[in-house]
């Protein structure tokens, strides 16, 4: 007589068949099938396209939580799983930082059923690499873990996040269960509500109340196999999640500035560390200063936020590697290589037969897996498309005239599309010309004068033919627009930008330098 199955076991035996993905050897081990498995999850990832022209959540508030129970100390993965984490964490927030520059990390840690921030929001890199050495056996205690206290403890720290950030946790859990003073339901639909992401890495085995929380929130679910597959695990939470639109959330400015960096002549404490009451060692300084623009303050490092007047703090290379998201590599085709052929970026022998090529759709160059993922984690640009490109460009010149380097456009995809925007732009300026010439106080000259002026700005450009500075022109335009509505400028700020009559020439020759005592 047969029973029939119960329906989680047609359920999980539908999922998965444990003979065919986990196989001995012939010594009894399961170590190829488990590499054969992250193997698999890696070439699955490669093959993923990631998503472009979307909303993407750039400026990140990640905490990082830690289970810290006695189960954390279990040598199930070598040497620990605790040595294992503080590992690969150290690894994940140097390539974190280097590739979200304007994204804050913290570490929560729980243990005894009770969640600490043992480091708060930070881009200080020096700041999270000593918190995670701090973490060893000896700060380990407890048999219980509760994962509603942790999640309580980020939504507390949470509520001072700017609306226009991306919130996420991603918890490291090493326990099988979780002992909580109240439901966790109700603490998964308030992290719902504030739109907070979790995600959650387990060892050992998956349990349904960790999974639970990262369907509700939308985040991801993992069950590290070794050291390798949790460092893969991990490096899923380096590119930024894309951005849903809120019903009723208007899109605001976020003001920032470029603080001027100058070397320190005596020794001065920043207001990074002696406002937050952190005592930095003299010897930790560093010999140059970044100087907030608006208020002055000295800051060791950036990205930062004032803690004077509140701006955000950041250089221009940061900036601009931030914006390598928005516009990704796209995907490889993997196929077998070519025999006796090599990989165009470093020129290693590609085995016929035995290594998998990536081919770039566009020019048909073939990579191995290294400098695919170097490709596309980092450059974010194909060089074999690159080099052809301006090779034909070149090769096809009649004239010894420098070749002017084509680039992708930004919005306008041909130029008639840019003219057209360039067009609606001035439209916008004249429509409201009347009112900031009312509100800026420029009465003393004539209104059709001051539309002539707009006018004559916009046809200064008017030779540029290339599409991207086009688009970049328009975006820089309404930037203006956007400052003057919002009073951003001043009457002499406007006066200087249009007229340039409160601004005197600098002098040029040696009796003009002379005479206003310039060197």
């Amino acid at each position: 007589m047969t029973t029939d199955p119960f329906k989680w076991e047609e359920a999980y035996t539908d999922d998965i068949c444990i003979q065919s993905a986990l196989q001995e050897d012939e010594n009894g081990s399961m170590e190829n099938a488990i590499r054969r498995i992250i193997s698999e999850e890696k070439r699955l990832r490669r093959n993923e396209g990631r998503p472009t022209r979307i909303r993407l959540g750039m400026m990140r508030h990640v905490f990082v939580g830690i289970d810290l129970s006695t189960s954390i100390l279990s040598k199930d993965v070598e040497p620990s799983r605790l040595r294992v984490v503080r590992e690969c964490l150290l690894n994940f927030v140097n390539k974190f930082f280097e590739l979200n520059p304007l994204s804050a990390m913290g570490l929560i840690i729980g243990r005894d059923k009770k969640g600490d921030c043992s480091c708060g929001f930070s881009s200080s890199l020096q700041k999270l690499t000593e918190a995670f050495n701090s973490l060893n056996e000896a700060s380990c205690g407890g048999t219980e873990f509760s994962l509603h206290s942790m999640l309580e403890t980020a939504l507390n720290h949470f509520r001072n996040v700017p609306a226009h950030t991306s919130k996420e946790c991603i918890f490291i859990v090493a326990s099988l269960s979780t002992i909580d003073a109240s439901s966790l339901k109700q603490i998964y639909e308030q992290l719902k509500m504030q739109s907070v992401r979790c995600s959650i890495i387990s060892f050992l085995a998956e349990v349904y109340a960790f999974k639970k929380l990262c369907i509700t929130t939308q985040g991801k679910y993992g069950v590290a196999l070794d050291k390798e597959h949790f460092d893969l695990l991990l490096t899923e939470h380096l590119q930024p999640p894309p951005l849903k639109p809120k019903q009723g959330h208007q899109d605001s400015i976020v003001k920032m500035g470029f603080p001027i960096k100058k070397a320190k002549k005596i020794p001065s404490f920043c207001a990074c560390h002696e406002l937050a009451g952190d005592a930095l060692d003299p010897s930790k300084q560093n010999e140059y200063a970044y100087i907030c623009p608006q208020c002055g303050s000295h800051y060791c490092q950036t990205p930062t936020t004032c803690r004077v007047c509140g701006l955000l703090l950041l250089t221009a290379p940061q900036l601009a590697r931030a914006h390598q998201h928005l516009e990704p590599l796209p995907a490889f085709v993997e196929s077998t290589p070519i025999e006796g052929s090599t990989c165009f970026a470093c020129d290693e022998p590609l085995l016929f037969a035995s290594i998998k090529a990536y081919f770039c759709k566009n020019c048909n160059a073939q990579f191995c897996i290294e400098c695919d993922i170097l490709l596309h984690e980092s450059l974010q640009v194909c060089p074999s498309c690159e080099f052809f490109f301006v090779f034909k460009k070149m090769s096809t010149s009649n004239t010894g005239a420098a070749v002017s380097r084509m680039v992708r456009p930004i919005i306008s995809q041909d130029l008639v599309e840019a003219k057209l925007n360039v067009l609606k732009m001035y439209k916008q300026f004249q429509r409201v010309a009347k009112q900031h010439w009312w509100d800026y106080r420029l009465q003393d000259i004539p209104l059709p004068v001051f539309r002539e002026v707009l006018k004559k700005e916009f046809m200064k450009n008017a030779h540029i033919q290339d599409v991207r500075i086009i688009d970049r022109k328009v975006e820089e335009a309404r930037q203006h627009l956007v400052a003057l509505k919002y009073f951003f400028y001043n009457e002499y700020h406007v006066r200087n930008m249009l007229f340039a009559e409160n601004i005197e020439p600098k002098p040029k020759d040696f009796l003009s330098k002379f005479l206003h005592g310039k060197d």
